[in-house]
């Protein structure tokens, strides 16, 4: 039996509670920052797709860590090809 593919937005959900400074580290400044009350939403842009994530500062009122992440494909495709198109290649 193959292996089940991805449902839209699973892969993404390994970002959850990521810091800012580990989310830059894979995927390097985003294309867009911008503030929503609390939120502080990030977007970053490739080869057709996109991800979209949401920063919330920790309950504890620690640093911001990531409460969403999500892919959007411009074609069909796996959240985890789009991840992976997105990741820094090391310099």
């Amino acid at each position: 039996m193959p292996a089940a593919r991805p449902a839209a937005g699973e892969a993404a959900a390994v970002l959850a509670g990521a810091a800012p400074e580990a989310v830059i580290a894979r995927f390097g400044e985003p294309l867009l920052r911008r503030q929503e009350g609390d939120a502080e939403i990030w977007l970053y842009a490739g080869a057709g797709c996109h991800l979209d994530i949401v920063f919330y500062p920790a309950e504890d009122a620690g640093a911001p860590r990531v409460a969403h992440a999500a892919t959007r494909a411009d074609a069909p495709g796996s959240d985890a090809a789009c991840l992976a198109a997105l990741t820094r290649r090391p310099a």
